[in-house]
């Protein structure tokens, strides 16, 4: 006879089971979930780091053709000289000059004795560019200041008026085309000369030798000394050379005997003594303006602020430094990200459970999506910075004053002979080879940039479309 045995049912024990296999399932299927949503991240993770790698290489291109310092010291002295003939063309032109009377009211300078720039000057005739320790001496920042007497004498100085007629400097008016006017020694005839390429006589000014266009230089001294933080370097022309027959010498005096009789002082001018010499002979020039064309496109292109093709490359070099260093940044921070996910490092959890591997697996799941937004976040950063650096780099192309409109007059001065120096025409062509420096140089690899990047936005965004697709389908 067969027994049978019933067992009693426990409904708590049942249902304790159930909910564990169910929640370990829910576990199961939310990993199993994460592991697929990463698998589907993998492609947009992917393009933005390819957008990274060739974000990086464009940078590198761009900072290997942006201009260097000397290329600005080049173009600033190019807009020296330009300056010069854009001032000349509005100046009065000397009508007379003449001595100066007891009863005459006219201070009349004859030049200018150049200031100084900030600086540390050592006694053994070095400059310092560290810490100004002792023996050295800071040079400050000076003016530079105005010259009237000469051999004892001062001038009265008449210029032409707006309206043709000489100026009101109280000197007796001399009949310029016969007599002409008695400087020193010497006569000279100021009158307007019917040759247009003789040009009009409109400046004095002091110099060892025939002035150079580069203001912030000049002819050499005879002892070859020249004051380390003077606003004048007496170190020699550059290329633009000088003035040449449009600068006549009127008299000449001594170095140390313009300083004396004008009372310049050079004592609060540290260790100047070791650059004066009092011998050195210094000459008082008269210049001509420079012929210039009076076309309508000649007269145009002259006006125009040259200046701001220095500003404009200058803005456009910082900001394209600034996006290419953004960019290896970028790079940077996301191959590091990368490289994270790629070693599987994992969040050790301190709870005690049967689900521990489980719990495990969540948090690496976790902490890769979080890494993976963050790659693609970093893309999406590099290329809005991209493309609002293209609405930069376009504004300082294209605005009223930008490097189009440079690269449009200095092609104009050229090419209408606005006028026949050689140092000015040099200058010139020094500004129109500095936009191209700035323009076409970088202008390939910046469209070209600014074109990788919206497709990458593109592609990204419907990559991201098809990924929240599959998503709500799986739901």
């Amino acid at each position: 006879m067969i027994q049978t045995i019933n067992y009693q049912d426990n409904p708590f024990e049942d249902q304790t089971l159930f909910q564990t296999l169910k929640n370990q399932r829910i576990a199961i299927i939310g990993a199993m979930n994460q592991q697929q949503k990463l698998k589907n991240n993998n492609h947009i993770v992917h393009l933005t780091l390819i957008n990274l790698i060739i974000s990086f290489i464009f940078g590198y291109l761009i900072m290997q053709e942006l201009p260097v310092d000397k290329f600005y010291e080049d173009l600033n002295s190019a807009y020296t000289v330009i300056k010069v003939l854009q001032k000349q063309v509005t100046q009065q032109v000397i009508t007379n000059i003449a001595e100066k009377s007891e009863s005459d009211t006219c201070m009349s300078s004859l030049g200018y004795f150049p200031g100084t720039n900030r600086g540390c000057i050592c006694p053994n005739m070095q400059t310092s560019n560290q810490q100004c320790l002792k023996p050295c001496k800071y040079v400050d920042t000076t003016a530079q200041q105005k010259l009237y007497t000469l051999d004892g004498r001062q001038y009265c100085i008449q210029y032409e008026d707006s309206n043709g007629k000489n100026g009101l400097n109280n000197a007796q008016e001399v009949d310029l085309h016969e007599d002409g006017v008695k400087f020193m020694d010497s006569k000279y005839a100021f009158s307007r000369k019917e040759d247009i390429l003789a040009g009009d006589f409109y400046k004095l000014i002091i110099a060892p030798d025939k002035p150079c266009f580069n203001t912030a230089l000049g002819p050499n001294k005879q002892s070859k000394l020249s004051y380390p933080f003077s606003t004048i370097q007496y170190i020699g022309c550059d290329r633009y050379s000088t003035w040449k027959d449009d600068a006549i010498m009127l008299a000449e005096t001594t170095h140390g005997q313009l300083i004396n009789e004008n009372n310049i002082f050079t004592s609060n001018l540290p260790y100047y003594e070791k650059y004066h010499n009092d011998d050195d002979p210094m000459k008082i020039y008269v210049l001509r303006k420079l012929y210039v064309n009076q076309g309508e496109e000649c007269q145009q292109a002259i006006r125009y602020k040259f200046s701001q093709c220095y500003i404009s490359c200058l803005f456009i070099q910082v900001f394209e430094l600034v996006v290419c260093y953004f960019s290896f940044i970028l790079f940077t921070i996301g191959f590091i990200f990368f490289a994270v996910i790629k070693l599987g490092i994992q969040f050790k959890s301190k709870l005690k459970s049967k689900n521990i591997n489980l719990l495990k697996v969540t948090y690496k799941v976790k902490l890769n999506e979080i890494l993976e937004k963050s790659i693609v976040i970093l893309g999406v950063v590099m290329a809005i910075v991209v493309i609002l650096s293209q609405f930069v780099f376009q504004y300082g192309l294209n605005n009223k004053e930008g490097l189009k409109k440079t690269a449009q007059y200095t092609q104009q001065l050229l090419n209408k002979t606005c006028f026949q120096n050689q140092g000015i025409l040099k200058a010139i062509s020094v500004v129109q080879n500095a936009v191209t420096s700035c323009t076409d140089s970088i202008y390939n690899y910046a469209i070209l940039w600014l074109i990788v990047e919206i497709i990458y936005l593109i592609v990204g965004y419907i990559l991201l479309k098809q990924m929240t697709a599959k998503r709500q389908s799986l739901r």
